[in-house]
């Protein structure tokens, strides 16, 4: 099963690795690595995230890594990554994607 990167989800991290590089670049860079990898288990296992209790939809899953939430949506041939969102931040709704 392919794992795709939404255009806003790319842009979530582009500005998650803004933000924490300006304490530290090495640890932004890190944080970028681990939410980047996290994900690929998705491929042999699409079930593994929790269902987003925002929205009660067995389909929009989302994994923990870190403070963040990495959101995806379930497809019978694909995992789409719709949204990277910090923890404690108010939800981004996929509508804005």
């Amino acid at each position: 099963m392919k794992v795709l990167w939404s255009a806003k989800a790319r842009r979530d991290l582009r500005a998650i690795f803004a933000h924490r590089s300006e304490f530290s670049e090495a640890a932004a860079r890190a944080l970028l690595v681990r939410l980047r990898e996290a994900p690929q288990k998705l491929a042999d296992f699409p079930d593994v995230g929790r269902v987003i209790p925002e929205f009660d939809n067995s389909f929009l899953r989302e994994l923990i890594e870190s403070d963040f939430r990495i959101m995806y949506e379930r497809f019978p041939d694909r995992v789409e990554i719709f949204a990277v969102a910090h923890g404690r931040r108010e939800f981004v709704s996929r509508e804005s994607r």
